[in-house]
């Protein structure tokens, strides 16, 4: 799975440049991955490098992208709670909150 900001229909990303609304990541690497469960271990631990200033902007925006109804149903789904990896992902979400 290779997860394109441009090419995605519906996204709500807290990577935009706050000047140019320009989708940016502080590591400027792309996110590939075949698993989605790394997808939102990826953006948590970009959202973990990111200075307090930039926490500040955009903890609202993923707070509202973990909380849309999809993403939700997806983070307490009975596979994505299966694994061991899955559980230290969705603990880390309601840390950061």
């Amino acid at each position: 799975m290779y997860f394109d900001v441009n090419k995605a229909k519906k996204v709500r990303s807290f990577y935009q440049d706050y000047n140019t609304l320009g989708p940016y990541s502080i590591s400027a690497s792309p996110i590939e991955t075949d698993d989605p469960m790394d997808l939102v271990a990826a953006v948590l631990s970009e959202f973990g490098q990111s200075t307090a200033e930039q926490k500040a902007i955009f903890r609202p925006i993923l707070e509202a992208w973990l909380l849309e109804p999809e993403d939700l149903e997806f983070l307490h789904s009975e596979a994505y709670l299966a694994g061991k990896k899955g559980e230290e992902v969705l603990q880390w979400v309601y840390e950061m909150f």
